[in-house]
């Protein structure tokens, strides 16, 4: 008997070839583009980036240029700056302000001679025996037989402990500005080899804060590990006798007493908590500070003698 084999319709033989032809084109296709894209200009090799970061910076003020224009600003964003603000520091920004934050210690309630403890907020040392905080923090309920710590931080996990001496002429307190410097102990010689203060007459701001500027805050949120606030911290009102800053940066409860700094690590003023602030015919709730001058106006006029000679403040 003989076997008859089918034959195979002309349609499924071309359909055979033409998946033969696709298959042998991909590595093809694939090595072409990736020659295309090697070889194009930097601008047109990074533009889809490019155009998403433009439109991301300059979109939200209502600057964004059309795609023509785009297309001549790609090489802005691999060679010079691209935002309406240059956002440029140096780098010993990073070396000063560790030194600086160096000064900044969290306060406590301390229970006699025992070991318990409770965090209530944030200070800095303004002399060898002298710190500020905010006065509400200082005012916070204590038990009887409490005292106020205020703990330094090494770069090892030391830590070092010292009390306020509470007696008169070591303690100047302004209602009105709500701060407080207040004298202490004295730190360990390891301490004082390792921390300088925040000497108010001399790290003063040299100038008014503007709108715009950064407010950077080295704290202690929620009474956890000191932390520092960089980033999305602009300054955006002052209040009409300047003396109250108000500015976008991130705090948390037990923040209060912190100092504010510039970008030069100068100090610009004393976080207090929050408030609300006109901006631009808005209100709106923002972080709300004391500014160092007015603080040492405050000082100078009103503390004693003993104080302000404690802090280097002449006499008015």
């Amino acid at each position: 008997m003989t076997t008859v084999k089918p034959e195979l319709k002309k349609p499924m033989w071309g359909l055979i070839i033409l998946v033969g032809i696709l298959i042998a084109l991909v590595p093809i296709a694939f090595f072409a583009g990736n020659r295309a894209a090697t070889s194009s200009a930097p601008a047109d090799r990074f533009w889809e980036r490019d155009k998403r970061l433009i439109e991301e910076a300059f979109g939200a003020r209502g600057l964004a240029p059309s795609w023509g224009e785009q297309k001549d600003w790609g090489p802005l964003l691999h060679n010079d700056f691209f935002s309406p603000e240059n956002n440029l520091i140096s780098a010993d920004f990073l070396r000063l302000g560790e030194f600086r934050q160096r000064a900044v210690g969290q306060l406590w309630h301390k229970d006699g001679e025992g070991d318990g403890k409770s965090s209530i907020g944030t200070g800095w040392l303004i002399e060898e025996d002298w710190a500020i905080t905010s006065r509400h923090v200082w005012n916070l309920t204590r038990q009887p037989g409490q005292r106020i710590m205020f703990r330094l931080f090494g770069n090892n996990g030391e830590t070092w402990d010292t009390y306020a001496t509470e007696v008169d002429g070591s303690i100047y307190v302004s209602k009105d500005l709500d701060f407080v410097v207040f004298q202490i102990d004295g730190l360990a010689e390891a301490a004082d080899k390792h921390i300088e203060p925040l000497y108010l007459p001399r790290l003063r701001r040299r100038e008014a804060p503007e709108r715009g500027d950064a407010m950077n805050i080295v704290q202690f949120p929620s009474g956890g590990s000191k932390q520092i606030a960089i980033q999305e911290n602009d300054l955006l009102a002052l209040d009409e006798s300047k003396v109250h800053l108000y500015y976008t940066t991130d705090t948390e409860n037990k923040s209060s007493g912190a100092p504010i700094f510039d970008n030069d690590w100068f100090i610009v003023g004393l976080h207090r908590g929050s408030g609300k602030a006109t901006v631009d015919d808005r209100q709106m709730t923002l972080n709300r500070g004391i500014d160092i001058l007015a603080i040492l106006s405050d000082v100078q006029e009103n503390a004693s003698d003993s104080v302000r000679a404690g802090l280097g403040i002449a006499a008015p």
